[in-house]
C-alpha cells in the first residue's frame, strides 16, 4: 500500500515551543521533522519495498518527492523544507488526490499521513470555511474528501489535545475523518511539546495496528510536495481494520 506524507509548511509551523516545555529552542516544524525522520527510518527498516511520496503545502501545494523507495531522498527533501504562508488544507487534499490518481489510479488502497500543528488557516481558504460551505458546491468545486480511492487518513498534530480543544480545531479535524468514511485516526502529543513527546506520538502510528506498508506523506506549506511509496505486492482488497 503506497503512502503519502503531507507536511504543513505554513508560517504557523515556525512558532517556537515554549522554553517551559522544552530545554532547546525549537519550532513546531523541528518537532514535525523529528517525528517524520523516525517514521522514515521505521519504513526503511521494515517496509523497504513500499513506495512513499512527500508533499508540502500552505496556501498552495507542491510535490517534493514522487513515489519512491529511496528514503535518503525523502529525508533530504524534508531537511530542506522551506517556510511558506497561510494554511489551506482543502488545496492540499486536492493535491494528494491528484498525486495518487496519476500514479495509481482509483483502485489502489493508500495511506495518507497529514502532519500539521492544527492551525485551520484564516478566511476563505481556511478549513473552517471549507467545512461550512460543503453543500451547494458545483461539481468542479467539490471538497476532496472522501478520496476517490480507498484511503486511510492519519492526522499527526504537533500540539496537545488540551491546546486543540481550546478552539473548534479538534471538531474540524474529526470532520475530516468522517468525510473520508471514518477510516483513520487523529494523534496528538501528550503533555509538554518536546522531542520525547513527538517521538512517543509517532511511535504510536508506527504500530502495526495503526500503520500499514505503503504510506503517503504531505506537508502543509506553499508549493511543497514530497512523494514516497513502497509496495511489497500487487494491491489486494482494502480492509478498513
Amino acid at each position: 500500500m503506497p503512502t503519502v506524507v503531507l507536511m504543513d509548511a505554513s508560517l504557523s509551523m515556525t512558532r517556537p515551543v515554549s522554553l517551559e516545555q522544552c530545554s532547546e529552542e525549537l519550532q513546531r516544524k523541528n518537532l514535525a521533522v523529528a517525528g517524520l525522520t523516525m517514521l522514515f527510518e521505521h519504513m526503511a527498516n521494515n517496509y523497504r519495498l513500499e513506495f512513499t511520496s512527500l508533499v508540502a503545502f500552505s496556501s498552495l501545494w507542491e510535490l517534493l518527492v514522487p513515489f519512491t523507495r529511496d528514503y535518503n531522498t525523502l529525508q533530504e527533501a524534508l531537511n530542506n523544507l522551506e517556510d511558506y504562508d497561510k494554511t489551506c488544507l482543502e488545496a492540499a487534499l486536492h493535491g494528494v488526490s491528484n498525486v495518487v490518481q496519476q500514479e495509481w489510479g482509483h483502485a489502489c488502497p493508500t495511506q495518507v499521513v497529514l502532519v500539521t500543528d492544527g492551525s485551520l488557516g484564516i478566511g476563505k481558504g481556511s478549513l473552517r470555511h471549507s467545512l461550512q460551505t460543503l453543500k451547494g458546491r458545483p461539481e468542479d468545486k467539490k471538497f476532496p474528501l472522501p478520496f476517490p480511492f480507498p484511503a486511510k487518513l492519519f492526522i499527526m498534530c504537533i500540539a496537545n489535545a488540551e491546546e486543540l480543544q481550546m478552539t473548534d480545531t479538534m471538531h474540524n479535524l474529526e470532520q475530516l475523518l468522517q468525510l473520508n468514511g471514518g477510516d483513520g485516526q487523529i494523534f496528538t502529543m501528550e503533555g509538554q511539546l518536546c522531542l520525547k513527546s513527538v517521538q512517543v506520538m509517532f511511535g504510536c502510528v508506527c504500530q502495526p495496528r495503526s500503520f500499514r506498508p505503503t504510506l503517503h506523506v504531505y506537508f502543509s506549506g506553499w508549493k511543497l510536495n514530497l512523494k514516497l511509496v513502497e509496495t511489497t505486492q500487487a494491491p489486494g482488497p482494502f480492509s478498513g481494520t
